[in-house]
């Protein structure tokens, strides 16, 4: 008899949500541009978010008096701007430890409280403190053949999507880490950092920085530098070289530890830092710590291409000679890092408007 009320009291649920989206979609389609496009955007909704999650987006949808909507429920709502075309973001599983990866994640959160529905696939683990939805590749394709724009990282070889519109977001040197050297004629290609400008052989629409520093972990702390005493160095992409540090009286941080929420407690006890990696968010995490770097040069990048980067190169000592001279200016590079994170709202706001018209000159 249990069992019996348990498939009676399930179908009961079941068919309530039935007839809720028949009775509520003819005000979505009319809210949302007609019935074919209310179809699919519940659909993915329903994919999402399941049944319960897919009732509550409804009743925001059917609730709202307008398209006039506040920051609030356009974190809360996926359906929101959607009259807009919107953004599938090719990531890797999201992990701490990758600056890359991080900013993919960071862009679909931005792009998200910016109104413009935003997803990421290719992807199984996403960032719990992001708004950074996974959907599956099969989804990613059906929207990207609509009007969304897909943006690859450029680890990315072509257009695994198959979308008509695709912005290329170039974070490293073209075909460092995989990927193509070269990207289709078709692409809108946002570079980084200005740094990586002159590597990149295709014409470039913009470029668009994203700092990834999180300064509750990355702030100096009260130890003064004579009392600092250890020393860290880093290989990361790059290789070993001799001569620069005994790594027998050294800490080695590696891709994989430590884990990145103790990395700005070694860094204020650390009294210099030598960096193998000429292209790693490692330098200026431990330069806000009030740590000196120590960068050793790898064929990569030149010293003149460190003064086109967003943020200073004060507290960056160019191999061993000026390891004297290298001092964390600690106040400077703060300042300069709210100064860099107005600069990447502005940027941001400008690739929106590159991507969003040639989205909407595709519809």
């Amino acid at each position: 008899m249990f069992l019996l009320y348990r498939v009676w009291h399930f179908s009961k649920r079941q068919t309530k949500r039935v007839f809720f989206f028949l009775a509520s979609f003819p005000t979505l389609a009319k809210k949302r541009g007609g019935f074919s496009r209310a179809a699919r955007l519940l659909t993915y909704t329903l994919i999402i978010y399941g049944f319960d999650g897919f009732k509550r987006k409804c009743r925001e949808v059917i609730d709202d008096p307008g398209d006039n909507y506040n920051a609030v429920s356009k974190r809360q709502n996926p359906l929101v701007g959607c009259n807009r075309p919107g953004y599938v973001i090719y990531a890797p599983d999201y992990r701490t430890n990758s600056a890359g990866t991080r900013c993919l994640y960071l862009l679909c959160d931005r792009l998200n409280k910016a109104g413009f529905e935003s997803y990421v696939t290719w992807s199984n683990k996403t960032a719990g403190e992001l708004i950074a939805p996974i959907i599956p590749i099969e989804v990613a394709k059906a929207l990207v053949k609509e009007d969304f724009t897909a943006v690859y990282p450029e680890v990315i070889s072509g257009n695994p999507l198959g979308a008509k519109n695709v912005a290329r977001w170039v974070l490293n040197r073209p075909g460092v880490l995989g990927g193509d050297k070269i990207y289709h004629k078709s692409e809108q290609i946002f570079s980084y950092s200005k740094i990586l400008n002159s590597s990149i052989k295709n014409k470039i629409s913009g470029n668009l920085y994203l700092p990834t520093i999180d300064e509750t972990l990355f702030f100096p702390g009260d130890l003064p530098a004579h009392q600092r005493t250890l020393e860290c160095y880093y290989v990361g992409k790059s290789s070993w070289k001799p001569g620069y540090i005994d790594p027998g009286k050294a800490f080695e941080i590696t891709s994989k530890s430590p884990e990145r929420k103790d990395l700005g407690k070694i860094f204020r006890v650390t009294k210099v830092f030598f960096c193998f990696d000429n292209m790693t968010a490692l330098v200026y995490e431990a330069i806000m710590c009030g740590c000196p770097v120590v960068l050793i040069p790898d064929g990569s990048l030149s010293r003149q291409d460190f003064d086109l980067y967003e943020l200073s190169p004060r507290g960056i000592a160019w191999g061993l000679d000026e390891l004297e001279s290298a001092r964390a200016d600690v106040a400077f590079v703060k300042a300069q890092y709210r100064d860099v994170k107005r600069l990447s709202e502005t940027q941001l706001m400008e690739f929106i408007a590159i991507t969003q018209e040639r989205a909407r000159a595709c519809q």
